[in-house]
């Protein structure tokens, strides 16, 4: 495999053929195009295939992905991993592409009935998610990144929350897949970690139901959990990739709210 010359956002940035000869020199086929997204990676698909590129930073994110491929069985199509090649560090995982489009596409142009139903679906995924076997290697996430404030109101739920399991930790625009108005797939195993269940409803939650009460309770009843609005917002402080100020503003919140007050209007 021919590795590019740079930093990982100068490559990441570059344009489909400035990949061609690291494609090429993988022998895995022609005509990629690429696909949208992607911050850790840069993914190009040709027919059924798909081509999952990452840099040397992303090593332990490629490990565990590719243990995953062997345990994972969600009830929607996922990648299976058919070839993969390392070269200096740089990952190439040669993958079955999974059909259907980013549901980020298609979000807006749903009736409010459609996404609900959707959202349930996406809820029973992480039902089933949830119950895959735990490694060594996964991530453990036990405390959030929000500050003192938000520390004390994790610490007094912690126990509430449940026992951890292993979670995809962004199942939302880019990595859950429609057609039409059916869930067609899950892709993107590389961020999984482990943390209580709940955790795994906050991205749908931020994203998509944008903290609107029926939405909130469609990925609910989906995967079979209960919470109550302190609950919520524990998992949500403890979610690795949340932002509090700019989750609030999704649901159309001040940034700045005290967490009690968070606690009384997300989901309103």
């Amino acid at each position: 495999m021919i590795v590019p010359v740079g930093s990982w956002p100068e490559v990441h940035a570059r344009p489909t053929g400035a990949f061609a000869p690291t494609l090429d020199s993988l022998g895995w086929g022609s005509g990629w195009e690429r696909l949208p997204g992607g911050e850790d990676c840069a993914a190009f698909a040709a027919g059924d295939r798909v081509v999952k590129f990452l840099p040397p930073d992303a090593g332990a994110a490629v490990r565990r992905e590719v243990a995953l491929f062997e345990r994972i069985r969600l009830p929607v199509p996922t990648p299976r991993l058919l070839d993969r090649h390392t070269t200096d560090g740089w990952s190439a995982l040669l993958l079955t592409r999974v059909p259907g489009r980013p549901i980020g596409q298609v979000w807006s142009a749903l009736s409010e009935a459609e996404r609900e139903r959707l959202l349930i679906a996406i809820g029973e995924v992480a039902a089933v998610m949830r119950l895959t076997q735990v490694h060594q290697e996964d991530p453990v996430i036990i405390d959030t990144r929000h500050g003192p404030e938000a520390e004390a109101w994790v610490h007094a739920h912690r126990r509430a929350l449940g026992p951890n399991a292993l979670l995809h930790g962004d199942l939302t625009d880019e990595n859950v897949l429609v057609e039409g108005t059916r869930l067609s797939g899950v892709v993107d195993f590389g961020g999984v970690f482990v943390a209580p269940p709940l955790v795994d409803l906050v991205s749908p939650g931020v994203f998509l139901a944008r903290g609107r009460r029926n939405r909130l309770r469609a990925i609910l009843a989906g995967s079979g959990l209960d919470a109550s609005p302190e609950l919520l917002l524990a998992a949500h402080l403890l979610h690795p990739y949340s932002r509090l100020p700019r989750d609030l503003g999704f649901a159309g919140l001040p940034g700045d709210l005290p967490i009690e007050r968070a606690v009384a209007l997300w989901g309103g």
